[in-house]
């Protein structure tokens, strides 16, 4: 299957996060096998590991943990404290509580609220295989250091709530989100 890319920038960006992929996997003590890339563009794991990925402007971050042990899937996001969210894009990510929420600090908040939507996104993918629209992800409560949402399912059970607990980090200009799920069924940050 050939990996299509569409443009020289992607290209090293690819190649910048799949660095970073072999870097955390040899840190954490495991094998720092290839990092494909699957139907729906999600980086795929070794059978040894599981992990996320994000990357963007000549930066590349990535989680890893060893697969079967204590963490079932990891997500995580990060994006320039400098972009701007359009209106446009603004209407359509967040629910009228998210914009009430982000009201109180607009500096960062909804980009924050884009970056956990997003690292929720990954950690869910690998075990639901299903697209997860941002109107089924609403985020509840948010500091400088860590977040809580909701996310409600589109399929399976139908209207099922599930919480959510991550961390939010601030450095070289950019914020982070990250969200974990253990196989005890425990989210990063607590349950």
């Amino acid at each position: 299957m050939a990996i299509k890319f569409g443009s020289d920038k992607r290209i090293q960006e690819f190649t910048t996060g799949r660095a970073a992929c072999r870097l955390a996997l040899i840190r954490s003590d495991l094998l720092p096998a290839p990092i494909g890339k699957g139907e729906q563009g999600e980086p795929l794991w070794p059978p040894s590991a599981v992990g996320s990925l994000a990357h963007d402007n000549g930066l590349a971050a990535c989680l890893v943990a060893e697969r079967g042990k204590q963490v079932r899937s990891l997500g995580l996001d990060f994006e320039l404290l400098s972009r701007g969210l359009s209106p446009k894009l603004y209407s359509s990510l967040f629910s009228e509580q998210e914009v009430q929420l982000f009201s109180k600090d607009f500096s960062w908040k909804p980009l924050a609220g884009f970056c956990i939507k997003e690292a929720i996104y990954k950690c869910l993918f690998p075990i639901t295989r299903e697209f997860i629209r941002f109107d089924q992800v609403q985020v509840t409560s948010l500091d400088k250091t860590q977040f809580s949402a909701n996310y409600t399912s589109s399929s399976g059970n139908q209207g099922q709530i599930q919480k959510i607990k991550g961390v939010i980090h601030f450095g070289q200009g950019r914020i982070f989100a990250a969200a974990g799920v253990y196989n005890s069924g425990d989210w990063l940050g607590g349950a």
